[in-house]
C-alpha cells in the first residue's frame, strides 16, 4: 500500500498559460523486517483544458530525507513528469 503526502506545488508558465505542479512523496509500507521504500510523484494540471498528467517512481530511497531533498531540487527546477525518469536516471547515477 502507497500513502501519498504533497510535498509542494510550483506554477509554470509556458506559451502564455499556465500548469500548475504538485510533488510528492510516497512511502510503501513494507513488512516487519523490511524497510519502508520512499519514491516520489509529479502531477501536472491544465486549468485551460481541465486536465492532469502524472508520473511515478517507486521506491527510489530508504530514507525520507533524501526523497524529500530530491523533491526539493525537482520543485525548484519545475521537473514535469514528462522528463521524471530521466532526472531520477541521472540523479541516481
Amino acid at each position: 500500500m502507497y500513502q501519498k503526502t504533497l510535498i509542494g506545488s510550483s506554477k509554470l508558465t509556458v506559451s502564455s498559460s499556465e500548469l500548475f505542479l504538485d510533488y510528492y512523496l510516497i512511502k510503501k509500507k513494507k513488512k516487519q523486517c523490511e524497510e519502508d521504500g520512499y519514491g516520489i510523484r509529479i502531477t501536472v494540471y491544465d486549468p485551460r483544458v481541465k486536465t492532469s498528467e502524472s508520473e511515478q517512481v517507486y521506491s527510489i530511497f530508504t530514507r525520507r530525507e533524501d526523497v524529500e531533498s530530491l523533491c526539493y531540487i525537482l520543485m525548484l527546477n519545475q521537473v514535469t513528469p514528462v522528463t521524471l525518469w530521466d532526472i531520477i536516471e541521472d540523479y541516481i547515477l
